[in-house]
């Protein structure tokens, strides 16, 4: 949002707010903007949307609250979703091939919580699927309501090789999920990834331009 959007920014939280028997003060409207800000209004609009649909307490929704909804959905039902997309993809794509996912809480919960693409594949089995879900679920919700996002490439095996023996050859990574959202992760900077905590270490991913697959 830019500063031209605070006074729709602000006709969509005194709305919330109605609907749930509060107000909100110059100051809190200051705040939420900023803290929001990153985000286009048609997605806090949406998130809005999805909060009045879904939110239960009588009590006005939280940044936290919206960053959880920002695309649609909670975390969790998100975090469900986005925990058979990284399993389909270990099966169907494997450590060879570096990969970008259209959701980059996903890219952040892969790089940071499980150490990138090849060791999440090489520790995924059949025994482990389980526990992978509860944990990647518990660790995307947390990451969703801290605002912590990646964009770029999660190295695969075989790029990771080239890189290090500084080979020029670089295949287009794959594409997870919907192609233009994946698209928008693999450019995204890291002003617009939203990274909060600079101090959780980033394995495996980089931010290269490839040409076209």
């Amino acid at each position: 949002m830019t500063d031209d959007d605070k006074t729709s920014f602000a006709q969509i939280m005194i709305g919330l707010a109605e609907n749930y028997g509060q107000t909100v003060t110059t100051a809190g409207l200051k705040l939420r903007f900023e803290a929001l800000r990153q985000f286009p209004l048609d997605a806090v609009k949406a998130a809005s949307m999805s909060l009045l649909a879904s939110r239960k307490y009588n009590s006005m929704p939280t940044v936290a609250d919206f960053l959880e909804h920002i695309g649609g959905g909670n975390a969790e039902d998100k975090a469900e979703i986005e925990a058979g997309k990284v399993v389909e993809a270990v099966r169907s794509v494997g450590a060879y091939r570096s990969v970008v996912f259209d959701d980059p809480v996903t890219m952040a919960v892969i790089s940071r919580a499980f150490g990138g693409w090849v060791r999440l594949c090489q520790n995924m089995t059949d025994r482990e699927e389980k526990f992978f879900r509860r944990e990647f679920k518990q660790a995307y919700g947390s990451y969703s309501r801290q605002g912590i996002r990646e964009g770029g490439v999660l190295l695969g095996l075989s790029e990771s090789q080239n890189v290090g023996r500084g080979l020029e050859y670089r295949e287009a990574p794959r594409l997870i999920g919907d192609n233009a959202k994946a698209q928008q992760v693999l450019t995204m900077s890291d002003s617009a990834a939203l990274q909060i905590s600079t101090a959780i270490p980033r394995p495996q991913i980089q931010r290269i331009a490839y040409a076209e697959a």
